[in-house]
Formats: structure tokens, sequence, C-alpha cells
């Protein structure tokens, strides 16, 4: 059971495990996605494009093998700086309706919930191993009530850099099906669960929203979704240069202010498969994010093939964000070993 308030920060190494593409491979798939529009102007992607930009269908294939060989071959470190780079137009429309498709084809249940069958034991499934149960390990461990549930739950926050809804899926997957009471439990992750997601995400679950267009089921089939419901969710996916004030940052992270306000009475704060890279630092600063105002603040986190001078930049930006920290464990090993270690 959580008993401490507990911060966690979430970069894209934290979704592999359940199937998303890590920052490169990302950018590989939207240029492959905008290939493949290309020479199909049929693929639902190409007509979500030409309803939000209104580009004629004549032009449509030559921005999409320009925007695919720019992004390819620009080596960009991330989606956000080609963007923020490369203001030809259209460009931006592209990259959010094909994150859309992108991660929504990621999204998908049998990666979440992964099972093995042991070679001498074939006729039985085991559940692959996996962070997110050990972080719901830690959640409900002696939580025999809703109640107690309610309380550990409402101990934990999340700030996550990705778009997917992974972790939120298994955690309310996990607790429907450990107390057997859905209402409850949709009503119980509604009041308790703070979850923000800093560059939006690609839809609510049903159980997060009543706005139906922005609605989405884990493992949709993002075929049947309408081009309006598909618009309205990437106009809700937004870059850096959008979101580079706080105040900016209110209307598009949900509940903001509450998880800002959270971190800086947390107890303790753990980034989990988090790059450390300059921009996304930047959040972790007066400008953005207050510190935690703790005087035993425990701190740390995953630096898994992380350089040397890298983590050493990163753990002094944040010791000199978070001030006073009495304990700060960064290392390099896998989301599950550092979890069992330190939470």
């Amino acid at each position: 059971m959580l008993t401490e308030k507990t911060c966690l920060v979430l970069g894209a190494g934290a979704s592999l495990d359940s199937g998303l593409p890590d920052g490169k491979k990302l950018m590989c798939l939207l240029a492959q996605c905008a290939n493949h529009g290309a020479d199909h102007n049929d693929f639902i992607v190409c007509q979500w494009i030409m309803e939000k930009t209104k580009i004629d269908v004549s032009k449509l294939r030559g921005v999409l093998l320009a925007f695919a060989h720019q992004l390819q071959y620009s080596f960009a470190p991330s989606l956000d700086e080609f963007i923020a780079a490369n203001k030809a137009e259209y460009y931006e429309d592209i990259a959010k309706l094909a994150i859309l498709w992108v991660i929504g084809r990621c999204e998908i249940k049998e990666l979440v919930f992964k099972w093995d069958r042991p070679l001498t034991e074939k006729h039985l499934k085991f559940p692959v191993q996996n962070w997110s149960q050990d972080l719901w390990w830690k959640i409900i461990g002696g939580c025999d009530s809703l109640d107690l549930f309610q309380k550990s739950l409402s101990n934990l926050t999340i700030l996550t850099f990705n778009y997917d809804r992974s972790l939120e899926y298994f955690l309310h997957q996990c607790a429907k099906n450990y107390f057997g009471s859905e209402q409850e439990i949709d009503r119980i992750f509604k009041e308790n669960f703070y979850i923000g997601h800093v560059y939006g995400q690609i839809g609510y679950l049903e159980w997060q929203s009543n706005e139906k267009d922005l609605v989405r089921t884990y493992d949709y089939q993002l075929t049947s979704i309408t081009a309006a419901s598909a618009i309205k969710i990437a106009d809700s996916i937004r870059t850096f240069n959008e979101i580079k004030t706080y105040d900016r940052m209110v209307g598009i992270v949900k509940n903001l202010n509450e998880i800002a306000n959270r971190f800086t009475t947390a107890d303790t704060l753990h980034f989990l498969g988090f790059g450390y890279h300059d921009q996304n630092m930047r959040l972790f600063s007066s400008e953005f994010i207050n510190p935690p105002v703790s005087d035993q603040l425990k701190m740390g986190g995953t630096v898994f093939k992380l350089s040397e001078s890298n983590k050493t930049k990163a753990t002094a930006h944040l010791h000199k964000w978070a001030g006073n920290v009495k304990k700060m464990n960064f290392i390099d090993q896998e989301i599950s070993e550092y979890i069992k270690a330190y939470f």
C-alpha cells in the first residue's frame, strides 16, 4: 500500500514493455505512415489530413513524401524539435494525425497483459512480468478493502511524457478484476487517480471522460473512427512550442494545476524510463513545476544506458530544482529492479 505521497515521471522507456515505440522508432513509424499514405490516398490517415487541412488531393502525395523524407533524413533528436524547426505547411497536422494512427495501432491489449507458455508446461499460461505489475503490487499490498485501495491510489501522482494510455488501462483493468466492482472502481479512479500527459494523449478511456469524441477504448479499431473525432483527438496533442509556458500547459494537461500542487507535497519522486532530454528537463524548474517542499524528500529513477556525463548533468539539475533531498538514487537498471529496490 502506498502510504507516502508518491510522484512518478514517465518517459518513453516506461511504455516499451507494453509494445509502444521509443522516440526514434516513433519517428520512423510516422515516416512509414506518411509514405504509405503517399501511395494510397484512400488510407484513412489521408482522409483525416484532407478533412483537417483542406489540402487538394493532387498535392497530398508530394507533401507526404516530403514530410517522410525530411523527417527521416533530418536525424532530429525528437519529433518536437523537428516540428519546431521545420515550419513547412501541413507538417504539424500530418504529424499529429499520424501519431494518433501509429500509437493507436500499438495500443494492443495482448501486449499490456502478456502471457507465456513454458516448454515444459504448454497447457499453462504464465504472466510475463513487467514493471506495471510491480507498481500494481505496491499499490494493493495490504489493501483488503476498497477504502484502503482508494487511500493508496490517492497517494499516487503521475506525469507522463507519452501519448499512450497503457499504464492507466493496465491499473484500471487490474483493479476492476481484483475487486470485482466495475462501477466502484470507475468512481475511485475518476476521483483519486491523477495522471497528466504533458504532450497530450490519443483520447481518453471510457471512465476518464464523458466527451464522446475524445473517448477511445484501448485496442480500438482505428478504421472505424470518424474524421471529426480523429481531428479533435489530434488537436489535443501538443508540441513543446505550444506548451512552453505553464499558463499554456494548464489548458492542455488534464488536472495540471492539481498535479503540480501534488508535486510540491511529494514525499518520494521517481523518474522511470525517462531520457532526461534538455527540453523535457525544463519542466522541472520554477518556470513550470515548483519543487517538493519536504526536507525528507526521497528522489531517484532509472538512468538505463545513460552516459555518466548525462547522468551527472541530469541529477545536478534535479538536485538544484528540488533543493533539500534526503536520499537520491539514480541507477542504471530496468524499471522493475528500481521499483523493487527503492519504492
